[in-house]
């Protein structure tokens, strides 16, 4: 009778290291997720987690007459789609907020001596725009000094675009440029948003893809064209920003 009681325990715990072991459901082991800290391109020393864009409305002094009053209204929508199409790209690890300079910048010079400088394929484009804002408005003895404007903010990456009444559009670390035009004439309606971002883009130090080359025709006139050579935001500005997008070398380079 003892020797049938054991086996019979034997039995049970038996079949209670089967059921626990195989049969019932294991609970699922923790998944540590990486940490994602997103960047300034090619550099984990500046965070981009939180970003301010001021934006100004620069008109050189032989504009004045085609500048444009509701200024603000017309180029909202185009911050409000990079913004969106941002966060989207960095899957919500860094944001976008932006605000406008409430006064319209007349420029000392003419747009024939700003323009060259906008449009010059060099690392020192706009130069002189980005000297005649520190000049003006950053500093206490500027003509549109403003401090209760100028305020800081803690752990955020400053960055400024200025709207051009005039030709072009150039990046550089910090400072970004595009035409007025791009985000309110018909014309540009469809990728005005996407020449933004490219340029935006650039104030984060990620370079573009594309390369510039000369093509020479039969009578040998000759033109600079632009070879794509990604298909990314950095290489193709001709479509909506929502079909658009950045590449998994360029977020892996900005810490994702």
């Amino acid at each position: 009778m003892k020797k049938i009681i054991l086996l019979l325990s034997l039995g049970c715990f038996t079949l209670a290291v089967i059921i626990f072991f195989l049969i019932l459901p294991k609970k699922p082991e923790k998944v540590l997720l990486p940490v994602l800290s997103p960047h300034i391109y090619d550099d984990t020393r500046e965070s981009i987690k939180n970003i301010h864009i001021t934006i100004f409305y620069f008109v050189p002094k032989n504009m004045v007459a085609k500048k444009i009053d509701n200024w603000t209204l017309v180029t909202e929508g185009a911050f409000k789609e990079l913004s969106t199409f941002h966060s989207t790209q960095f899957l919500n690890t860094s944001t976008i907020t932006y605000s406008f300079f409430p006064k319209v910048i007349i420029g000392t010079q003419t747009s024939q001596v700003y323009e060259p400088t906008v449009n010059e394929d060099s690392p020192d484009a706009l130069t002189l725009i980005e000297a005649e804002i520190k000049e003006r408005v950053y500093s206490k003895e500027g003509d549109l000094y403003d401090a209760s404007f100028l305020t800081t903010r803690g752990n955020t990456k400053e960055l400024s675009i200025i709207l051009f009444e005039g030709e072009g559009g150039a990046g550089k670390k910090a400072y970004g440029l595009v035409s007025r035009s791009y985000l309110t004439d018909k014309e540009f309606s469809m990728y005005g948003s996407t020449i933004l971002a490219h340029e935006f883009y650039h104030t984060l130090g990620v370079p573009d893809n594309y390369q510039k080359s000369m093509y020479v025709y039969d009578n040998a006139q000759q033109k600079v064209i632009s070879l794509i050579k990604n298909g990314n935001i950095m290489g193709r500005i001709d479509r909506p920003l929502v079909e658009s997008y950045l590449d998994k070398e360029t977020l892996i380079k900005m810490g994702l």
